[in-house]
């Protein structure tokens, strides 16, 4: 309740220029005139200087002070991670307008209540988080300041506010309770059509913020240089056009100067968190459009099919130019949808994350895990285009003839489920001796000791077609399983299972195996640099217990999988795993990995399953067990 209670009364106030008596603001709040001077002192203290003004006549906002005002958020500073993301906020916020007071050793010692070396600690750890976002921590005489570009300023400014919270109107609202979060971005969505163009869900809060804190900077004397906006022929884009419009409109409105080259910075915003609406009328820059050419010949080999329709390469041309103009210059948003994707959709995530790995070659730029995320999602939205996976299911409709109804009931059949199996017979008789084998059964009668069997009605009714669909579903799940399980067979063996070896890192597992398999003639020199590669795209550890590491390339001689289980977990990336799956596979078998790898993560997703495993001594019971999970598997289905 006091919470909401602040954020009504800064909401009151901020759009309000006269003063408001505090018996009207108590009424407003159902409270006393006292406990409206508590939440005025208190706002007043989260931000860097205080914003409400009081008099006999009650309260009202200062108008004078900053008209973008940032609420600070109530912060206790009791784990590291706190004082750190604190300790930031206050360097990020020196030297502006509402901060002009010095950060000191013992100011922030005060704040925090701790000592100067659990301080020092933390400044230690930050100085190196700041220098991987380009910026430099400096502390002379006990004050600490902060250098670098505006650009990673502001980038860390939004890394900052944005960090565990999903972008969202409502958040932005509540942290800049002044600004009329839902006017700005509907004003941006208006330009942006006008030139062709649009920002997606996942990208509109990141958008919004990013421009708040272009505002923000401006308002406080911080401009952009010209060199940190480098683009090509930037003006002649529609990014521009629709930046000059909204410029206009937000010096009328906030009494804003834009220089040249914050007018070049909003472009390149809106570059990197748009795309456009109609990418088959626009012009890409040449290595792009090589790059994906190459890209979709391949995908078009790999599948089998074509990828010409839709407008699905112009589509790829503005994904991919943006994704190198986010690389360059690091201005890159969190997928929401990045862990469900890497877990439900390990096959597609698998190939997006080889994609970007060339795309890392190619133009010398180094994509996120978030933007294989996104890579992702572009690539399900044409998933209908891709080559069905199905396997082959045979089915054998039992249906006694009677007045032609058996031939109704087949036609219906066929139309509804034709790309899922194939009917190799039809029996119209009563006669059910000796059946002929067959994947599927779909009867009229009831058929006594087959497996996969349907009975439906003469009527087939909707519940018919879903108890057929369920059993289609099964089949090919049990064909996957069998299909997993030969493919393990094949290529694993006794000398390629291990256990209770102690790791300390991924590299030091990877190059423990690469050294055993080329040692056995199984992999050229270069394959450890292929797995690598891979991992440095994008983890390939799943559900927190098992890593996948592996590459389909030339350096393979003959195919293995080596498996190693450790009691000890083994620190992969940000996770740790017990098991190591390593896959080691020739191109030609590219597609035969894919399904390896769609039914292993699925093996996977229980922990029960894999504790059965870890608890395995020797090759031969590994398999025996994994053939148990895989069965109990298909019979909860």
């Amino acid at each position: 309740m006091k919470e909401s209670n602040i954020q009504f009364l800064i909401s009151t106030l901020s759009v309000k220029s006269d003063w408001i008596s505090a018996i009207d603001l108590a009424s407003y709040l159902h409270t006393t005139t006292r406990t409206v001077r508590n939440y005025v002192n208190e706002i007043n203290q989260r931000y860097p200087k205080p914003v409400i003004l009081a008099s006999h006549r009650g309260y009202r906002w200062d108008s004078s002070g900053s008209t973008l005002p940032f609420l600070k958020e109530k912060t206790l500073f009791d784990t590291p991670e706190t004082r750190r993301q604190h300790i930031l906020k206050e360097l990020c916020f020196l030297n502006t307008e509402n901060r002009t007071d010095e950060l000191t050793i013992e100011k922030l010692c005060d704040e925090m209540s701790i000592s100067e070396s659990t301080l020092n600690t933390d400044i230690d750890v930050i100085r190196n988080e700041l220098k991987k976002n380009r910026l430099n921590l400096h502390i002379r005489k006990n004050i600490l300041s902060l250098s670098g570009k505006e650009s990673d300023i502001r980038l860390m400014i939004f890394h900052l506010i944005s960090s565990n919270r999903d972008l969202n109107v409502n958040d932005l609202k509540k942290i800049f309770p002044a600004i009329p979060i839902e006017q700005l971005g509907s004003y941006f969505e208006e330009i942006l059509m006008q030139e062709g163009l649009k920002i997606d869900a996942y990208r509109y809060g990141a958008a919004l913020l990013m421009i708040i804190i272009q505002l923000m900077r401006i308002e406080n004397g911080h401009l952009i240089l010209s060199e940190e906006t480098e683009i090509p022929d930037f003006d002649q884009r529609p990014e521009y056009s629709a930046a000059a419009s909204a410029i206009e409109n937000i010096r009328e409105q906030l009494d804003l100067s834009y220089e040249q080259q914050e007018r070049a910075y909003l472009t390149l915003i809106l570059i990197c968190l748009s795309n456009r609406v109609h990418p088959e009328t626009a012009v890409y820059r040449e290595d792009v459009r090589i790059y994906v050419n190459d890209f979709v010949q391949h995908l078009e080999n790999h599948e089998g099919i074509s990828y010409q329709e839709d407008h699905f390469k112009q589509r790829l041309y503005d994904h991919v130019e943006r994704l190198y103009y986010s690389c360059c210059f690091h201005i890159t948003v969190k997928n929401p949808l990045r862990s469900s994707l890497r877990n439900d959709s390990p096959i597609l995530h698998n190939y997006a994350a080889w994609i970007l790995t060339d795309f890392r070659e190619t133009f010398h730029e180094q994509p996120d895990a978030d933007q294989i995320s996104f890579f992702e999602m572009l690539l399900l939205s044409y998933r209908r285009k891709r080559k069905s996976r199905h396997f082959e299911i045979s089915c054998t409709l039992i249906l006694p003839s009677y007045y032609g109804l058996e031939e109704t009931l087949a036609e219906k059949i066929k139309d509804h489920f034709h790309k899922l199996i194939s009917i190799e017979r039809i029996i119209d008789t009563c006669s059910l001796n000796d059946l002929p084998g067959s994947d599927l059964y779909i009867s009229l009668l009831p058929v006594k000791d087959r497996s996969h069997t349907v009975v439906i009605s003469p009527a087939l009714t909707a519940d018919n077609y879903r108890a057929i669909q369920n059993e289609i579903s099964l089949i090919e799940q049990e064909k996957r399983y069998k299909n997993f399980e030969l493919y393990l067979r094949s290529y694993s063996k006794e000398e390629f299972f291990e256990r209770n070896r102690s790791f300390s890192s991924k590299e030091k597992v990877i190059e423990h195996i690469c050294r055993k398999l080329e040692e056995e003639h199984y992999i050229q020199k270069g394959f450890k640099e292929d797995i690598l590669k891979r991992e440095e795209m994008d983890s390939t550890s799943y559900h927190h217990l098992i890593a996948v590491p592996h590459a389909v390339t030339p350096n393979v001689q003959k195919n293995a999988i080596y498996v190693l289980i450790s009691e000890k977990p083994i620190p992969w990336d940000r996770r740790k795993v017990n098991m190591v799956v390593l896959v080691a596979m020739e191109r030609q078998l590219n597609d035969d990995f894919e399904l390896f790898l769609d039914v292993l993560i699925r093996l996977f997703e229980s922990r029960n399953n894999m504790k059965l495993l870890l608890e395995t001594k020797d090759y031969k019971t590994f398999l025996e067990k994994l053939e148990k999970i895989g069965k109990g598997l298909f019979k909860n289905l």
